[in-house]
Order: structure tokens, then sequence, then C-alpha cells
């Protein structure tokens, strides 16, 4: 067999390979590896009702300018690991 015809033969496979295996499973450790959270701010909104107003204190996401919900995000690196399969870190005994 002619090299461009197995190239032409198993290519369209080994694409479909990485792009349904490969790629998910390397986004799936990316993400495993970092934390992220709404960057929250406590606020103290007026509440009426038909009893009457109060105040009521709660949190609510930070915005940026455009109106969308801030993320903190970091790195946490093996962490989440550690912690799900009981490794402790400690020294001590």
């Amino acid at each position: 067999m002619k090299l461009n015809t197995f190239i032409r033969f198993v290519g369209p496979s080994v694409v479909l390979m990485v792009l349904l295996m490969a790629l998910p499973l390397v986004v799936t450790f990316y993400l495993s590896v970092r934390n992220c959270a709404l960057d929250m701010e406590v606020v103290t909104v007026q509440e009426t009702t038909p009893f009457g107003t109060q105040e009521v204190v709660t949190q609510r996401a930070k915005l940026d300018a455009k109106g969308n919900a801030i993320q903190v995000c970091g790195f946490v690196g093996l962490d989440y690991f550690k912690k799900v399969l009981g490794v402790h870190s400690d020294a001590s005994p």
C-alpha cells in the first residue's frame, strides 16, 4: 500500500480519536488542577413586603464593567487528588 493511500485511509480515524478521546482527557486534567470561584461581596438590601420594609444582609457576585460576574481562578495542583485519595502531606507521624 502506498503511503498516500495509507494516510488517506487512516487519517480520518486518527483525527476522530484525537478529538473524541485525547482532547477531552487533556481538558479534564487541566480543569482538575484549577479552582475557580465567583468573587462575592456582602451587600445590604432593603426588602419590601406587604408587612413592611426591612434591611437584609446578603451576598452577590461582583460584576465587571460589562455586567459579567468576576471569577477568581487559581492553580491548586494535585491537592484535589490528594484529598480524594486520603494522602496527607504532613511530615509528622
